[in-house]
Order: C-alpha cells, then sequence, then structure tokens
C-alpha cells in the first residue's frame, strides 16, 4: 500500500516534468516582456491558447487532477495559464488570473528549494464549491504539486497541479485496520495527509 502511494506521487512528478517540456511553456518564456515569440513569431496569446489545450487535455485524462497552473513569478505574479475542473461543465482554460498573496509569499520562502530544480507538494483542503451541489460532504482533500520553471538559471516560475487523493488514499482504499491510522509524509518528513477510521 505504501508502494502505491509513493508510485502516485512520483507520477504526478513526472507528469510535471511532461508539462514543463512542452513548448508553450518556453514560448510563454520567451514572448513574456514583448508580447511575441522572437523564435517563431508566435503571439503570447497563441502560446497560452496551447498551453490551456494541453492542461485540458491533461485534465480530462487524469480524472484526479482538479487544476493546473503556469504561474509567472519574474515581475509581476499571476496565472499565465489556469485550468479547473467545472463537473457538469466545460473545461476552458483561462489566462492571466491573479494569484492568492500568501501563496506567492509561501512559493517565495521555498525559492532556494525551487532553483535546485525540485518538485514540492503541499496539503491543502477545500470544501466541495456550491456548483457540484456536495456542500453537505466532507472537504476533499487535495495536494498540490509545484515544479520550478527556469530560464536558464533564474526562477520564472512554477507549474503546479492539485490532486483529489481521497479516494485514492481513503481508509477504505487503503483497507485500514479498525483504529488504523496513515500518516502520508514527503522524503523531508513533512506532513502532507492523514487518513484514519
Amino acid at each position: 500500500r505504501g508502494n502505491a502511494g509513493n508510485t502516485a506521487i512520483k507520477g504526478r512528478k513526472t507528469a510535471l516534468i511532461f508539462l514543463r517540456g512542452t513548448p508553450p511553456v518556453d514560448g510563454l518564456i520567451r514572448s513574456d516582456a514583448s508580447g511575441r515569440d522572437p523564435l517563431d513569431g508566435s503571439s503570447r496569446r497563441l502560446w497560452q491558447q496551447r498551453m490551456g489545450q494541453i492542461f485540458a487535455a491533461y485534465g480530462r485524462a487524469n480524472l484526479d487532477a482538479q487544476e493546473i497552473r503556469l504561474i509567472r513569478l519574474a515581475g509581476p505574479a499571476s496565472q499565465l495559464v489556469s485550468w479547473r475542473r467545472q463537473p457538469g461543465e466545460r473545461d476552458e482554460a483561462l489566462f492571466d488570473q491573479g494569484v492568492d498573496p500568501a501563496w506567492i509569499s509561501l512559493l517565495n520562502d521555498i525559492r532556494s528549494t525551487l532553483l535546485r530544480g525540485e518538485a514540492w507538494a503541499h496539503p491543502i483542503e477545500t470544501q466541495n464549491r456550491p456548483s457540484e451541489g456536495k456542500s453537505d460532504e466532507s472537504p476533499r482533500q487535495l495536494l498540490r504539486y509545484s515544479m520550478p520553471v527556469l530560464d536558464g538559471e533564474k526562477l520564472f516560475g512554477v507549474l503546479e497541479m492539485d490532486i483529489d487523493i481521497s479516494a485514492r488514499f481513503s481508509a477504505e482504499a487503503l483497507r485500514l485496520p479498525w483504529g488504523g491510522s496513515l500518516h502520508i509524509l514527503s522524503r523531508d518528513e513533512r506532513w502532507l495527509s492523514r487518513q484514519g477510521v
């Protein structure tokens, strides 16, 4: 069971490595200053649209992915491209959205970790959105994965993915004995999640 959880976490890091390697990320870095990519002339908006299509395709293929974002930290912080699962609605990418200042502060606190090229996981908990019609259910447990996007040796921003781990790491799925509990820690022993019965 522990190996299954470890494999799932490693899989998300692999997914972010894949997303980082797609052409729109570098296209957005190159076009950030002028609004146009000097390499092929593509506009910044075109690269955003292409990135949004990739995020949406990944989300459709991975139902536990709840949100995917490319956040710029160099200069004014913003979500260059963001995708969010909308049950019952068409999932569309958004461009140039704001970022919670508290989250920017936290990302700046781990800047040295990100500059080493390391992915980072952080537990978050969210109530079901009213649009889902499930406000009486327990909050979902999410893990947020952040991977640095480097421009040479400089930190341009981060790629982030929020994953719903409620089902994968539930007491039922893990067959925990009555009274047992599971604590999920990152490699550096930070608490990520707890499940129990």
